[in-house]
């Protein structure tokens, strides 16, 4: 009888035919994933993610690696998004500043204006999303603001002697107007 000379050692089941090491496969359970610091997962969809990852028989190691390039792609589509939100809000306001009805010269006392209007009958959660969104510099909502404060705070001019009566009428004359 020639039996090969491994015959009665156990096979090892992490090695394939050729001794080389086989790629393990998706753990019965995975663990929990290690994300970047201050970044959350949907638990949800990290619940889709296992599935999936299970699905394909992909390792721990590599499902962390996966979710390791998740979280980048996230970290550099929240930048880019960031900057694309800053560099509106700077188009705006060089826009305001060109304007030629509230810009140039104007653009102080515009800005000071729309800012009344804002605290006048905003509140700080308004101003904060004006300030964290870049909407404040927005240019239709810059005019918006600057009109109403025009509007609310034009003086109207009145001729001296053109106004009958200075002071306050009696009960008679409103009810039953005055005699003269």
């Amino acid at each position: 009888d020639a039996q090969p000379e491994d015959a009665d050692e156990p096979k090892d089941e992490s090695k394939d035919a050729d001794g080389k090491d086989k790629p393990a496969g998706a753990p019965e359970a995975y663990e929990d994933f290690t994300l970047p610091e201050g970044m959350e997962m949907d638990v949800e969809i990290l619940g889709e993610f296992k599935n999936l990852a299970k699905e394909l028989n992909i390792p721990q190691a590599k499902a962390q690696q996966l979710i390791d390039f998740q979280s980048q792609l996230a970290s550099k589509q929240a930048e880019l998004y960031q900057a694309a939100v800053t560099k509106q809000a700077q188009d705006w306001a060089a826009e305001i500043k060109n304007d030629p009805e509230i810009g140039g010269e104007n653009y102080d006392k515009s800005v000071a204006s729309a800012i009344k209007v804002i605290q006048s009958f905003g509140d700080p959660a308004l101003t904060e999303l004006l300030n964290q969104s870049g909407l404040g510099n927005h240019p239709a909502l810059f005019k918006f603001c600057h009109r109403i404060s025009a509007a609310i705070s034009e003086d109207k001019f009145v001729l001296p002697g053109s106004q009958s009566n200075t002071g306050r009428k009696s009960n008679e004359e409103v009810f039953y107007g005055s005699n003269s």
